[in-house]
């Protein structure tokens, strides 16, 4: 077909739903746009071939040919527009060398390009804009390429965005060394790359400032990549969570960073933790399940996090660490004010530091199901916490409470089961306890049931249990009874 004045064949076929073969194409000299020109053409097979001597859009010109097995020959012209070209060609095999315009300023982008071509083995060659004029759009370029297993090595230097670029692409299993000084952020970029083994450097620039999700659910990742340049990232949520075989992440460097929520969950063979540095100006608000189903993980270094004035927790943060023995310094942590379940069914923990819980108002669970603890921490500063309610639930081994002052305690309720099933517990120098509680089941002799007789303050119509322990024989409950508490037991 000649039609070599044809300035624009845009949306020429668009919908032809039966179509199968299309014309070729081999003498267009003119058009500036060829956008969705065969889009929603659900049986289109042959797409013929296409040619032309200008700059050409091809913005949606592929999409949703489900049935497109082969790209047409598109080397012979120069592409301004990639956005959605060849988006949701699910049968689509093989796509030809693409050659875009050089000045990045002239190029519409290359927002999901290739997104759900779910049969396409090998990425084409792309010859991206190297001409530095505006900041390009790649997210979603190869989403859900679930057959995907390598790509070239693209210049992406012109490349802002790269939410979700890989995100989905399953059988992808090597990715080269990428340089991206324009990344905005990186979140989803190889979200669910489950087979994924290896990746370059990936160089960024103080432009970059999320990586949420980054690696999420890539289960073959043995080896983080290394990360340059992420003095500015703030937002570290799930970067690498679920990456269950993950064994080794270098250091990372994170001056901005506010929140960690979910990084590392479930990382189930990481056994050393990364070490981490923050500026001192940062302003950290959650650490919450930073670590949690961490089930290696037994070496963690000393963090010196700096936190937000308000709103902060560290919830969760290493519950069901399995293996850790030793919990770590968290310095500035007198600035959290959520603990709950912070090691939470660490059930080889033996030694925790004496955390400053200054600003802390909920600790519920901190310490629960911590099987072999016998000695709980000497936690200071703890008039301000609210909630303590199941902090040492489940602590079979514990023998010892230090002197907490729970003071601030609001209710039995935030109370309820603080040492629930401590069945080897012989001393409690807990004070100011103002609502109902129980040590029942406990190994209390006369001389400790007295002592927390006496650390009660006086109050009006509560109620102390101590069934089932040893000294309740020989105890004297008056102690208590004449500040106001009932004692049953």
């Amino acid at each position: 077909t000649n039609i070599s004045s044809t300035a624009s064949l845009s949306s020429c076929f668009t919908s032809c739903y039966s179509l199968r073969t299309a014309p070729s194409f081999s003498t267009v000299t003119s058009p500036s746009t060829m956008a969705g020109m065969f889009s929603n053409c659900f049986s289109l097979i042959d797409a013929g071939t296409l040619a032309a001597t200008n700059t050409v859009t091809l913005n949606s010109t592929f999409q949703n040919c489900y049935s497109l097995v082969s790209a047409p020959a598109l080397d012979r012209l120069i592409c301004s527009d990639l956005t959605v070209t060849f988006q949701n060609c699910w049968s689509l095999r093989n796509i030809g060398n693409i050659y875009c315009v050089a000045a990045s300023a002239s190029f519409g982008g290359a927002n999901a390009a290739f997104s759900g071509c779910s049969s396409l083995k090998t990425a084409p060659y792309i010859r991206l804009p190297s001409t530095a004029g505006a900041n390009l759009n790649g997210n979603n370029m190869f989403t859900n390429c679930f057959n995907l297993t390598s790509i070239p090595a693209y210049d992406l230097s012109n490349i802002a965005n790269f939410g979700s670029f890989f995100s989905g692409c399953v059988s992808l299993v090597a990715v080269p060394p990428m340089n991206i000084p324009l990344a905005t952020n990186l979140n989803s970029t190889f979200s669910g790359c489950r087979a994924l083994k290896s990746i370059g450097t990936i160089t960024t620039s103080t432009t970059c400032t999320s990586l949420n999700s980054t690696f999420l659910n890539c289960q073959s990742l043995q080896n983080a990549p290394v990360i340059t340049n992420t003095s500015a990232v703030t937002d570290m949520t799930s970067t690498f969570q679920n990456c269950g075989v993950l064994i080794n992440v270098p250091a990372l460097s994170l001056g901005a960073v506010t929140t960690f929520v979910n990084c590392f969950n479930t990382c189930s063979a990481l056994a050393t933790a990364p070490n981490i540095t923050m500026s001192a100006s940062s302003s950290l608000t959650s650490t919450a399940s930073m670590f949690s189903s961490c089930y290696a993980l037994s070496t963690v270094p000393n963090y010196t996090f700096s936190w937000a004035a308000a709103g902060t927790t560290t919830l969760s943060m290493f519950q069901s660490c399995t293996s850790l023995q030793v919990a770590p310094t968290i310095g500035g942590i007198e600035n959290v004010i959520t603990t709950g379940s912070m090691y939470n069914a660490c059930s080889s923990l033996r030694e925790s530091p004496a955390y400053n819980l200054n600003k802390c108002t909920n600790a519920s669970s901190m310490y629960a199901s911590c099987i072999v603890l016998q000695q709980a921490p000497a936690l200071t500063n703890t008039a301000n916490i609210t909630t303590v309610g199941g902090m040492f639930s489940g602590c079979g081994s514990l023998t010892n409470l230090p002197a907490y002052n729970l003071n601030g305690v609001s209710s039995a309720a935030n109370y309820n089961s603080f040492v629930l099933n401590c069945g080897n517990l012989a001393r409690s120098t807990v004070a100011n306890v103002r609502f109902s509680h129980s040590y029942i089941n406990c190994k209390l002799g006369n001389v400790q049931l007295d002592e927390i007789y006496t650390n009660l303050p006086t109050i009006v119509s509560q109620t102390i249990t101590v069934t089932n322990n040893w000294g309740t024989a020989t105890d004297n409950p008056a102690i208590a009874t004449a500040k106001g508490w009932t004692v049953t037991g």
